[in-house]
């Protein structure tokens, strides 16, 4: 079963086959034109582009430059083999990386975000580790002195996921059995052509949107993915506070989805318990409008005080603070959408939610 999306496939004019690494490159993008050339450059450096079987764009129906950026690439590189795949309307990355997954020649799928910036090495590391036993995921890399999102996103996610940052030195396998203790994501993640297409056809893609968490959950089942601290790629956040904050916003509803509906564990707790004051909060409201100023104003202090467990000087607090504030905010207005749409999803779908046995 193939998924049915209108696309638009532009074919490099020449193309070799490479026998070095059986490798199909999927880079989804949406909106990300000043991010590509980056990615491009870092591509040749780290000596994938003459050992891999192709590069796969899928433009996501961008609005920006994106397509002609990928159209100026492919001409500059003519011997090699550069597929750019245009969706016509905007269906999200699931649906991009599973049209590049179809129209892929290679045994191994390798997904990268738009925005990553690979090492010199990453070429032999991968020759190295590449294995029909294992998935294959890149430590991620950010470096907290580029801007303020770059350090807020690192400091949090460390204090947060401590205990998933400890061993990240050292080799270690993620399977079914220690998958909800890891940290997993498609930024950078080499898998199995068949294996990746088998668990993405588990999916309906039109309903489902914890993508990333949802499909690496069934992929480890059949395909445990190997941790190595040598394979890892740079990254970093969006890098202004609108598009930052408001992809907080729209991470809620799969967070929800994932946490809440399909598997409770301590976020579906965390998320009650936040109902819970939420609906509290409201009752008293409605009592007095003074009162619920109050609360507001008390609930946004101490989101302002938290501010301090991930601030290492001054500067670093005022630097973060709005950040801060504005990210526990769309957050919040994304779980309470969630909460909202996943249950409308819940009773379309029979309890489904769109995951298929």
């Amino acid at each position: 079963m193939k998924s049915n999306i209108a696309i638009k496939i532009q074919f490099p004019r020449w193309s070799q086959k490479l026998e070095k690494l059986k490798l199909s490159i999927i880079i989804p993008t949406y909106n990300f034109q000043n991010y590509l050339n980056d990615l491009w450059l870092s591509l040749k450096e780290a000596t994938l582009l003459d050992s891999t079987y192709e590069i796969i764009f899928v433009n996501d129906a961008s609005t920006d430059d994106t397509l002609l950026i990928l159209e100026k690439i492919q001409l500059q590189h003519p011997s090699t083999s550069i597929k750019i795949i245009s969706h016509k309307a905007n269906l999200g990355r699931f649906s991009a990386r599973l049209t590049g997954a179809e129209n892929a020649i290679g045994e191994f799928l390798f997904f990268l975000d738009s925005r990553v910036i690979l090492p010199k090495e990453s070429g032999g590391v991968i020759k190295n580790l590449l294995s029909p036993k294992y998935c294959l995921m890149a430590d991620v890399k950010i470096n907290e002195t580029d801007n303020p999102y770059s350090l807020y996103w690192k400091r949090t996610h460390h204090q947060i996921f401590a205990k998933n940052f400890k061993n990240r030195d050292k080799r270690f396998i993620i399977d079914g059995n220690n998958f909800h203790q890891n940290l997993t994501g498609t930024g950078a993640l080499i898998v199995p052509k068949e294996i990746f297409i088998k668990h993405a056809y588990s999916f309906d893609s039109q309903m489902v949107m914890s993508d990333d968490n949802a499909l690496i959950e069934r992929i480890v089942k059949d395909c445990p993915i190997l941790f190595d601290p040598h394979f890892y790629i740079f990254w970093e956040p969006r890098k202004s506070y609108i598009p930052f904050v408001l992809r907080m916003l729209e991470r809620g509803p799969g967070f929800v989805e994932f946490h809440v509906f399909k598997n409770h564990g301590k976020y579906f707790f965390i998320v009650l318990f936040a109902l819970v004051l939420l609906l509290s909060f409201l009752i008293l409201s409605f009592k007095s409008v003074y009162l619920s100023i109050i609360l507001i104003s008390i609930f946004y202090l101490i989101i302002g005080i938290s501010t301090l467990i991930f601030s290492k000087t001054t500067k670093e607090f005022f630097q973060m603070l709005p950040i801060h504030i504005g990210t526990i905010t769309f957050f919040s207005f994304g779980i309470i959408w969630g909460l909202i749409l996943n249950s409308w999803k819940f009773a379309k779908s029979g309890g489904t939610l769109g995951y298929r046995k």
